[in-house]
């Protein structure tokens, strides 16, 4: 949990340094400012910092009243609200009235739901753990920029958190990293959709050309997740991965939602 967490944290501060201040509120208190279309802030639509804050609202949840409860006030709040639109105000009150926690509850809902602000996260997550400690070892390895052997180790269970949380790290180096031997050894584009994305991002990042089908593979699999990917693809100074874009978005285009098909359209166009 903690190692995903961190993960997810990083994500979101990335986000954040992208995203208008006004649009990195989950909701607003004066539901007028909000323009929703079937459920959708039509100005948050390739953003994913409402879903993220709405996790770590849980996590503080979970912290509060325990894990098991939680789970029961989220069993009957899909039962109650089934099939039904519900607002960021409604959710938090739910929460109020089943547990006897009122002003905690309030207090980080004020800061993960109706700030713009990034609070911080408990500095217990961030300790020294046995996961992280094995991703810090992978690191080291990989930023010698080997070029022969292959890692002598590997991690024992294969985590997805652990190769997201070790492409993060890679993705902050300026130096050269031999990508496709890294992608060879790990395979993170056979994990989650999360981890082939960040791994999409290093071949991006890296310019590795040989790598570029990996990248087309992910926006035709993932095409609501390919917002940042797209951009990062046009702004390159190699027409390959220009081209990557533009064949990619045809090959989509008739498929996509109206909203995120401009979008896509004007970071191409």
């Amino acid at each position: 949990m903690a190692l995903k967490a961190i993960n997810r944290y990083e994500i979101l501060k990335s986000d954040c340094q992208n995203v208008d201040p006004s649009l990195q509120r989950v909701s607003a208190f004066d539901p007028e400012l909000n323009v929703v279309i079937n459920g959708l802030n039509r100005d948050k639509t390739v953003s994913q910092i409402p879903y993220l804050k709405g996790y770590f609202f849980l996590i503080q949840l979970v912290n509060i009243v325990g894990l098991d409860p939680l789970l029961m006030a989220l069993k009957c709040f899909v039962e109650h609200f089934h099939g039904c639109l519900v607002t960021t105000a409604e959710c938090v009150e739910f929460f109020c009235l089943r547990f006897q926690q009122k002003e905690q509850i309030r207090h980080h809902a004020q800061m993960w739901l109706y700030s713009s602000s990034l609070p911080e996260l408990n500095n217990d997550l961030f300790a020294t753990n046995r996961l992280d400690a094995e991703v810090a070892q992978h690191f080291e390895y990989w930023k010698r920029r080997p070029k022969q052997n292959p890692p002598p180790f590997t991690f024992p269970q294969s985590t997805p958190d652990q190769v997201l949380a070790l492409l993060d790290r890679l993705l902050v180096l300026e130096s050269k990293l031999n990508v496709c031997r890294f992608m060879d050894h790990y395979k993170p584009h056979l994990m989650n959709a999360d981890v082939h994305h960040r791994a999409c991002e290093l071949i991006v990042a890296q310019r590795c050309t040989p790598l570029l089908h990996l990248v087309r593979q992910f926006l035709l699999q993932h095409p609501a997740m390919g917002a940042y990917l797209y951009g990062e693809l046009v702004h390159s100074d190699r027409s390959e991965f220009h081209a990557v874009a533009m064949e990619t978005y045809r090959q989509l285009e008739n498929k996509l939602d109206v909203n995120f098909k401009a979008i896509i359209s004007d970071l191409i166009f």
